[in-house]
This record gives structure tokens, sequence and C-alpha cells, in this order.
């Protein structure tokens, strides 16, 4: 199983991604170093979407009711926009190789009420729900 991890500003629980869409055009932008992903991407990837084989709804939802019961500090929720630059063609990429053992998931930048602790607890559930419910 590979889940990558990746901070998004624009999170505030655990978002868990369940597709990447190809798009050569996506991958244009600088990264944070001002370098831009090398245009490599095979043209007859061009606006295809890939899936990971995962139940997204159901795992968020397993999540969710851990929070409501109070054994979770933390939300989540399904996104189907990994994003326009490294975040998705990382996301592409292991989709690729195996859509059946890849997760994407991003998380809200730490601030005082999310401290790494927490979105460790959020990333354990999320592991354990797999293990529950794949392996």
């Amino acid at each position: 199983m590979v889940i990558h991890v990746g901070v998004s500003h624009l999170a505030n629980c655990l978002t868990l991604e369940e597709c990447a869409v190809v798009n050569k055009q996506r991958y244009i932008s600088p990264d944070v170093n001002n370098v831009c992903l090398s245009p490599a991407i095979n043209p007859d990837d061009q606006l295809v979407h890939l899936k990971t084989g995962l139940n997204i709804d159901q795992i968020v939802k397993r999540i969710n009711n851990l929070n409501a019961s109070g054994n979770l500090p933390i939300t989540a929720v399904k996104s189907t926009k990994a994003g326009e630059y490294l975040c998705e063609y990382i996301y592409r990429c292991s989709l690729k190789k195996n859509n059946q053992r890849s997760l994407f998931v991003h998380v809200p930048q730490l601030s005082s009420t999310v401290t790494p602790e927490l979105l460790g607890k959020g990333l354990n559930a999320i592991i354990e729900i797999i293990i529950e419910l794949y392996l």
C-alpha cells in the first residue's frame, strides 16, 4: 500500500483524493524552488481520469464516524481534484502502477489547532481502516 501525503493550504481536514486527472498542460507551474516538471508525459495520457480502487466514500465515512463518537479529533472529506502539479502528478504515477493500492491524502497546514499528533492520529486511522477493509 502506498499512501502519499501532501500539505494543502486549502484543506481544513483530512482530504482523501479519489482520482488524478492526467493532463500534460496542468503540470507547467513552477514549484517553491521555481523548478518546472519535465514534460515527459505520454501524449496518450491526455485528459485521462485515473481513479483509486479504494472505496474513498467508505473510508471517509468511517473516519467521520470515529470523529462523531469522540474517538478521533479530526474529520475527513473526499476530493476529486488532487491539484494541478506535484501532488496530482505523483498520485497519477502511483495510480498507473497499481490503483488498487494507492491513495493520496491532503492534510491541513500545521497550526496551533492542527498539530503533528492530530494529523498522525488521522493518518493512522486511515491506515487501520484500509488494513481492516482490504488486507
